[in-house]
């Protein structure tokens, strides 16, 4: 396995199913093998090992010969595996990830005769091999969607082949939203006639029947179902909501623990006190003709709109602050810092829009065909004095406001050109972490708390875009219910919020 990412995923999903001998009994990588350990791996062991451990998916007891080293999975590495494996058994995800895929690597083929699938790297979706049940479904979706085409053709001294193209509209669809068309197709060869089981590369594809060929060639994109990942007629909504379950809290951890843009030394040693939004959408790749600049120049026009300052007036006085660019990396992150002009100390929030990351760029925790925007607001930051603890109300009321943004960010990425997907569902992430407790930003006067228990230091939540939902409002009322009572462990706060 010289591939990080394969190793990565064999080793967390193998930790999450091991049952120790006994109680007491430790994993080393040794046992991950079956028979002896790959020598010739051992130095890209280590760099997978060293990664893990330095990320806290794991806890790694390094040793001479790393094979017997000594590798206990933390609580964040289970929680993460986990949501893992639950998007990589879901059909839906499933199914779009492998058309995506297929599409891809029909794009790319540049030899006479198309390579295996199965045997390549883009075969994968979060850590398993697609079947070849998947790519046939893959394929055939494809076909009556008009993103490829089909027809008969000749291999050199192959026999007879049919042949599967990339069309026009496929190839808009990779590459941003038809900011390049192309009326040049790319050449996959597959082998068999047209009334039965065709092959890619030696896989088994069930042919799409003529009738489904005709059928793709006249259909428009008004007509695609709108569960497809490359509808552009379908939009998703942002209006209504379902609470995601603590199992897939997953993506606010990611929230909580990914870096600032501007990471300087806290005087005091402790952690920071900050309020995150995540907005996760998924879309297509950035146009090739974007420049950065113009990019960080929306980012910073939507972090100052009217809806998004009015959610940050919820935690931090916004006047006399103004959003400048800070911290790019290339295509793949645009950062941005709120404070006052002329100031270079600690801002008062941050931004950072990441787009859909790019093939070769397998990023931790990222999504592919998914755009993360993050704004973390500093409670008490940037120089000015800490607000006040807000009433259970008054959060309830936040979260809501946050959620109204949403509109704005969908404005945000089709003004880039990006085309928006309504599968998968958007999704909204919440991240709160305090220097002691949530006692900090929540007010607890006078509501009693459940004996025998504590005060969190964080609380996270995720909710994603559901058309048979709730309202953004039902959606706070169940994030804050979830802060009441498995964050600050109330005993009745139903009376204080009057329900």
């Amino acid at each position: 396995m010289r591939d990080a990412t394969s190793r990565e995923y064999a080793l967390l999903d193998w930790l999450v199913s091991w049952h120790p001998p006994e109680p007491s009994a430790v994993a080393s990588l040794r046992d991950l093998f079956d028979g002896d350990p790959p020598a010739e791996e051992m130095n890209l062991w280590l760099e997978t090992l060293q990664d893990l451990d330095r990320r806290g998916l794991i806890k790694a007891h390094l040793v001479f010969g790393i094979f017997d080293s000594a590798v206990i999975l933390s609580g964040r590495g289970r929680v993460e595996t986990e949501a893992r494996h639950k998007r990589r058994d879901d059909p839906l995800r499933r199914a779009q990830a492998c058309r995506q895929q297929v599409l891809r690597w029909a794009s790319g083929s540049r030899e006479e005769l198309a390579p295996d699938l199965m045997s390549s790297p883009q075969a994968t979706y979060e850590g398993d091999v697609f079947t070849k049940a998947d790519i046939a479904d893959a394929v055939d979706y494809l076909l009556g969607g008009g993103l490829l085409s089909a027809g008969d053709g000749i291999a050199g001294n192959e026999p007879p082949t049919n042949l599967l193209r990339i069309t026009s509209r496929g190839r808009r669809h990779l590459e941003g939203g038809g900011s390049r068309r192309s009326n040049s197709s790319t050449t996959v060869h597959v082998w068999g006639d047209n009334h039965g089981t065709v092959n890619v590369g030696n896989r088994d594809v069930t042919h799409a029947s003529p009738s489904a060929q005709r059928t793709a060639t006249a259909r428009t994109a008004a007509d695609e179902d709108e569960s497809s990942p490359f509808a552009t007629g379908q939009p998703p909504q942002f209006e209504r909501w379902s609470v995601l379950p603590p199992a897939a809290a997953g993506l606010a951890l990611y929230a909580r623990d990914q870096s600032s843009v501007y990471n300087s030394p806290l005087a005091d040693g402790g952690r920071r006190a900050e309020f995150r939004f995540l907005w996760r959408v998924a879309c297509s790749e950035l146009p090739a003709a974007r420049r950065a600049k113009q990019i960080s120049d929306s980012l910073l026009a939507l972090l100052g709109s009217v809806a998004m300052t009015n959610a940050l007036a919820r935690h931090v006085e916004v006047d006399g602050l103004a959003w400048t660019r800070y911290g790019d990396h290339g295509r793949t992150s645009f950062g941005a810092m709120l404070r006052a002009p002329d100031d270079d100390g600690e801002p008062a929030a941050w931004a950072r829009f990441s787009p859909p990351p790019a093939e070769e760029h397998q990023l931790f925790g990222r999504e592919s065909g998914s755009a993360d925007l993050m704004l973390a607001v500093r409670l008490g930051g940037g120089g000015r004095p800490s607000e006040p603890p807000k009433s259970l109300a008054a959060w309830s009321r936040t979260f809501t406001v946050w959620f109204e943004t949403f509109a704005d960010v969908g404005a945000f990425l089709t003004g880039l050109g990006l085309d928006l997907a309504a599968q998968p569902a958007g999704r909204a992430a919440v991240a709160i972490s305090t220097r002691n407790d949530l006692g900090e930003v929540v007010d607890l006067t006078s509501i009693p708390r459940i004996p025998g228990t504590f005060v969190s230091a964080w609380f996270h939540a995720v909710a994603a875009a559901d058309r048979s939902g709730t309202p953004v409002s039902g959606v706070s009322s169940a994030w804050l219910a979830a802060m009441c009572e498995d964050a600050l462990h109330l005993d009745d706060y139903d009376a204080v919020l009057g329900c």
